[in-house]
Parts: C-alpha cells; sequence; structure tokens
C-alpha cells in the first residue's frame, strides 16, 4: 500500500488510504467489472506517501459464487516502474539512433570527407 503500514491499512477504507482522484480510478475499474463481468487492466503513475511516484499495474478480477453471481472483485497491483523507465531509456536511444542515421545521410550527401571526420570522431 505503497509506504503505509499494515495498521495504517486494516480496517481502513479506499478514501482513507488514497488521494480522491486515485479512488475514482478505483471505483471505475471496479465498476467496469461489476458491468460487465470481465477483467479489468490499468497502469497508472501512483504518488507515494514519501512524495515519490511509482508505476502500478492492476487487474481486477470478477469472483464468481457457485451460482456464477458475482460476489467480489478480486484486485492486485505490481510496481511497474522499472519496466516503465526501461521503456522509456528504450525510446530515447531510439530516437538518438534516428537522429544519427539521418546526420549520416546528411553527411554522406555531402560528401566522404566530412563523413570520414566524423566516423574518426566516433571511432574516439
Amino acid at each position: 500500500f505503497h509506504g503505509k503500514s499494515r495498521e495504517q491499512v486494516l480496517d481502513s477504507r479506499a478514501e482513507e488510504l488514497f488521494p480522491s482522484q486515485r479512488t475514482a480510478r478505483m471505483a471505475s475499474g471496479d465498476a467496469y467489472v461489476q458491468q460487465t463481468g470481465q477483467r479489468y487492466y490499468s497502469e497508472a503513475l501512483i504518488p507515494t506517501t514519501d512524495g515519490s511516484t511509482i508505476w502500478l499495474d492492476t487487474i481486477k478480477t470478477p469472483v464468481y459464487d457457485d451460482q456464477g453471481r458475482l460476489v467480489g472483485i478480486l484486485g492486485t497491483s505490481h510496481d511497474i516502474t522499472a519496466r516503465k523507465l526501461a521503456e522509456a531509456a528504450l525510446e530515447r536511444q531510439a530516437r538518438y539512433a534516428q537522429a544519427l542515421a539521418r546526420a549520416a545521410q546528411l553527411l554522406l550527401a555531402r560528401g566522404e570527407s566530412q563523413w570520414d571526420r566524423v566516423s574518426e570522431a566516433l571511432e574516439q
């Protein structure tokens, strides 16, 4: 529960644990499951109690009784911050590689002598 102790969480309502925007998002996920009977997936940037933020991947799954009636919703969340940071780094690297490729094309179009100077600088 994002930096809260067990004692802070027990016997607490969502409204007591999370900011109103978060509880609204949680309620909309619950409503989706109740209305459709299907799983709900979301990824969200969530503030923690220490002021930092983390990315959470949340799945809400309907729970049925023996007669097929919806009796509850099982929700799980996983910290995916490391994955999101890695994805952002890969996107930056891809943009950088594209920029280098465009620059190389321009240099090649201008002549090999300029390309040789750039190649030598990159090898160093």
